[in-house]
């Protein structure tokens, strides 16, 4: 039996997380997990916690309980990259930090745990908590830090080496990603073994709920708008402002009826901004932000097409679940999505801001310009490639 360790960045489920819990709900039975969940000091987030019914159905916590899987939490924070935070807050960290690796050590002793798993690259409590207790240190590199927290490549020789230096195996969830990093370390002179470097996709349970490719995208009516949705948070990197763009688009140079869908949490100063643009382009009635839901599949079986906007994304698990689900698709070219969509066979790409071309794909794929059908179809078998075993066995090999 391997006791794992598993170190999240968050307790709300991020695309990181639900990778997490898609992983930890397929593991074999030789494999016992644990997972470490960072304590806040935000305070919204304290006074969020009032609206327990709410806040507790949609966070890993719930989803540890619901699994019978053990968890612990300790204070760490964002602390293997350089980001702009309090003063007081970041000697609070500094101060507590021994304590808290102390205190997880003794845990780690205690339980036994053989394998310490990052499930992200911005924290190094895994890798130290690893150092300190003489186990062994998976780190998985699940985003693109330098377009997500924008650090210049020239900044990025301490986040790099203390990966690098500090684990057994660094996992990439697109070869994209790997590439860039091995740039990064090349950037800087920093001596790596190349085979400690490995790409292992997400993966996504492979259930038998799909859409029904059947329906009519043609014929948008007042009852039956035309809906195209985007799932994922709502900040800058996602690039939801182009789907307010093609509202704008939409209004202006046709008849139909079309609702646009923007799902997932929102960071406050983009979300402003996007409303703002709402208000200004006046499609109020056409643009509807939903923050939360326990039913995106309801959603996904009333979309007409599925968007995915973003300006870098280091895998693209939503795409997959679109896919999957039977919803034609439209992603930008960049990162995993890049790598997942063979454009015009298993969905269709456009360049990131570049609304005309993105007004064009839903015109191709509501009057079916293009042989929506047959895409779908190879939308469906080229998701069939990312089943979740398959990534669970290829990190599970790891921890021998």
């Amino acid at each position: 039996m391997k006791k794992v360790l598993y170190i999240a960045h968050e307790n709300i489920k991020g695309g990181a997380t639900h990778s997490l819990i898609n992983l930890l709900a397929c593991l074999p039975s030789d494999i016992k997990p644990y997972v470490l969940i960072p304590k806040t000091l935000n305070i919204s987030s304290i006074i969020m916690k009032m609206k327990n019914d709410l806040i507790y159905s949609d966070t890993l916590k719930k989803e540890l309980d619901k699994r019978g899987i053990p968890y612990y939490q300790a204070f760490y924070y964002y602390d293997n990259i350089r980001q702009d935070i309090h003063w007081l807050k970041k000697k609070f960290f500094a101060l507590i930090r021994k304590d808290q690796l102390q205190r997880m050590k003794r845990t780690v002793e205690q339980e036994g745990i053989h394998v310490i798993h990052s499930n992200t690259s911005v924290v190094k409590f895994g890798a130290d908590l690893a150092k300190l207790s003489g186990v062994k240190h998976i780190w998985h590199v699940r985003e693109d830090v330098k377009e997500m927290f924008e650090i210049k490549k020239e900044l990025l020789s301490e986040y790099s080496s203390t990966i690098i230096g500090s684990s057994e195996k660094v996992v990439f969830v697109s070869n994209e990603l790997r590439t860039d990093f091995q740039n990064v370390l090349n950037y800087h002179g920093i001596h790596h073994d190349l085979t400690k470097l490995i790409t292992v996709y997400n993966g996504i349970p492979l259930n038998a709920v799909t859409a029904d490719s059947t329906k009519n995208r043609i014929e948008a009516t007042v009852s039956k708008p035309f809906t195209i949705t985007c799932v994922g948070t709502v900040y800058k990197i996602k690039g939801q402002e182009d789907l307010i763009e093609l509202a704008k688009r939409l209004k202006q140079d046709t008849k139909g009826n079309y609702r646009i869908l923007i799902i997932g949490q929102t960071k406050k100063k983009y979300y402003g901004q996007l409303l703002q643009k709402v208000v200004e382009y006046g499609v109020q009635d056409m643009v509807q932000f939903i923050d939360y839901t326990n039913d995106l599949m309801t959603l996904r079986e009333a979309s007409d097409v599925e968007v995915v906007c973003s300006r870098n994304e280091a895998f693209g698990r939503v795409a997959i679940e679109a896919m999957h689900f039977g919803n034609p698709l439209i992603v930008t070219a960049v990162g995993g999505l890049d790598e997942i969509v063979d454009h015009g066979q298993s969905g269709l790409k456009y360049n990131p801001g570049d609304v005309e071309q993105l007004y064009q794909h839903i015109m191709d794929v509501q009057f079916n310009r293009i042989n929506v059908q047959d895409m779908i179809e190879k939308e469906k078998l080229r998701a069939s490639e990312f089943d979740i075993r398959t990534c669970v066995s290829k990190v599970c090999e790891l921890y021998s």
